[in-house]
């Protein structure tokens, strides 16, 4: 589809909405901070302040919705770039599932495990589960289609793993349940500091979008172009699966995030992979940064996870889009 505005509008309209969604989620809470004192704050302004709350909470809790928003988004994009599925996502292939199960099983195993070093069991969960469905779908290569029906069967056998652990975890897996729903509560410095190294593996996509745009156009012309497909889709397969774990490890499972971003994006700007990578991790920050925000404004001063609220809206989306790729594909 093609983009009726620039992407360079398009883009910049979308971290103007993101700064601004920011801003309104910095000033939510107990206690509401006012914009004017949010600026002085951030900006150490003359005027009244509020540094210890907005530094030591808010803040990392934004920035945080920024780190997964784009790494969820960009995994999101090239896993259904490489996999040629619009209905393809990191939960979809089991990614989440096996970094989500390591997670759980570290901390039950060692509760008092930083938050610091957490992306990197995750990242070995998701890892396995990546690996398990390439190795199982490979018969001399792969098909899109049966790396997305293994994909889905490996991410039933984690998430039962993780059904068991907590029902043999009793209440000392509380926090991991709720994590598991997927929430940026309680989250701090620690948790951006972790996952702000596995962002440089967006770069490391960006600069392989034309190899990305090659492969989906389908394996045999990828291959009469002289791409080495196997190697070239393992290799961005395996970036994704980094990205979404270390999401995953920070804020728990936001399953539809890494689904629907890149169908709104493609809608956005069209098919170009080197538009697609920014804009995906714009709309997926968006996505959450707004998600966040509108679970703290329910019923304060509980939260209703973003997951659950991501959920809401991505469910009927979803259901949406397989109508309307079933209807393509019978047409």
């Amino acid at each position: 589809m093609t983009a009726k505005c620039s992407p360079y509008f398009i883009l910049c309209s979308l971290v103007l909405t993101a700064l601004m969604i920011s801003m309104v989620s910095i000033s939510l809470g107990a206690v509401v901070i006012p914009f004017e004192v949010i600026i002085n704050t951030l900006f150490n302004l003359e005027g009244v302040q509020q540094k210890f709350v907005i530094t030591n909470y808010r803040l990392p809790r934004v920035i945080l919705a920024w780190c997964v928003g784009l790494g969820i988004g960009v995994a999101g994009t090239i896993i259904q770039q490489v996999i040629r599925n619009p209905l393809a996502s990191p939960k979809i292939l089991g990614i989440n599932s096996g970094a989500g199960f390591m997670a759980v099983l570290v901390t039950m195993l060692v509760p008092s495990i930083s938050a610091f070093w957490l992306p990197l069991w995750a990242c070995l969960g998701g890892i396995a589960a990546g690996a398990l469905v390439y190795l199982l779908s490979w018969d001399q290569g792969t098909s899109p289609l049966r790396v997305a029906l293994i994909g889905i069967a490996v991410a039933s056998v984690f998430d039962s793993g993780i059904d068991f652990l907590i029902f043999h975890g009793g209440h000392e897996l509380s926090a991991p349940m709720t994590w598991l729903s997927g929430s940026l509560w309680g989250r701090s410095w620690v948790h951006v500091y972790a996952i702000l190294p596995f962002l440089l593996l967006v770069l490391v996509i960006w600069f392989l979008s034309d190899q990305v745009e090659i492969l989906a156009l389908g394996d045999e012309v990828a291959s009469a172009l002289g791409l080495s497909v196997e190697h070239y889709r393992l290799l961005l397969l395996s970036v994704s699966v980094l990205l979404s774990s270390a999401s995953v490890a920070v804020s728990g499972v936001l399953g539809f995030v890494g689904l629907i971003t890149p169908q709104i994006a493609l809608r956005l700007v069209g098919g170009r992979v080197r538009w697609l990578i920014p804009v995906s991790g714009i709309v997926g920050i968006n996505l959450i940064l707004l998600a966040d925000a509108v679970g703290r404004l329910i019923s304060p001063p509980l939260e209703v996870p973003a997951g659950v609220m991501i959920a809401l809206f991505g469910a009927p989306y979803f259901i949406a889009l397989l109508t309307q790729h079933h209807q393509k594909q019978n047409a």
